[in-house]
């Protein structure tokens, strides 16, 4: 527990030195842009954490969590403002409130979704796995001579790494078709405040 919430601190710092940033770019920028680039910067880091391995250093796991951390600032503010856009200000409290609850609502769609599809692909390439190393192969002789309690814990992580891997090339992938859909969303008048 201490080392993941280690590696998950710079993300969070990362994340805090930029909202400053995106609150100064959302007040002069349209927030499809940063939306896009939110999205395509997210993506980006998905694929480039998609191919870490099991034997990355504690450096390589806090650096690809700052390379996702690093422009949610800007695609979350920028959502909310365009969230906002022709809202009239006494009906503020209810479009929070339906806002809140479609990113609520949408985070544990995306959770559900991860969990089976992990569920899934730790089960595939358990398989997958378990056929290189059957004892009727040279490689599976060699490997059951360290016993099979320790091939079994050896195929068990090597599964679930390239389970983590397949989750985030498939959200890196997502995050990228979605980005055109940022295009649609509206501007601020001018002389409207970015976000209430």
């Amino acid at each position: 527990a201490l080392k993941a919430g280690q590696s998950l601190a710079l993300g969070g710092i990362a994340a805090a030195v930029m909202m400053p940033f995106a609150g100064i770019a959302a007040t002069r920028l349209p927030p499809w842009l940063l939306v896009g680039l939110g999205l395509v910067c997210t993506g980006l880091a998905l694929l480039h954490t998609s191919h870490l391995n099991g034997a990355i250093s504690f450096y390589d796991l806090s650096m690809s969590r700052v390379y996702q951390s690093v422009c949610l600032p800007f695609l979350f503010v920028s959502l909310t403002t365009a969230g906002y856009v022709g809202i009239p200000p006494d009906r503020n409290n209810e479009a929070s409130a339906i806002i809140n609850l479609s990113r609520n609502l949408g985070g544990s769609i995306g959770v559900a979704a991860a969990t089976t599809e992990l569920a899934w692909r730790i089960q595939f390439h358990h398989e997958r796995l378990g056929e290189q190393v059957s004892t009727l192969g040279e490689r599976g002789r060699q490997l059951m001579q360290h016993g099979q309690a320790a091939v079994e814990q050896l195929v068990n992580v090597q599964a679930q790494v390239l389970s983590y891997l397949d989750i985030f090339y498939v959200f890196g992938v997502m995050a990228l078709v979605v980005t055109p859909i940022a295009f649609f969303l509206k501007t601020p008048a001018p002389g409207q405040a970015h976000g209430h």
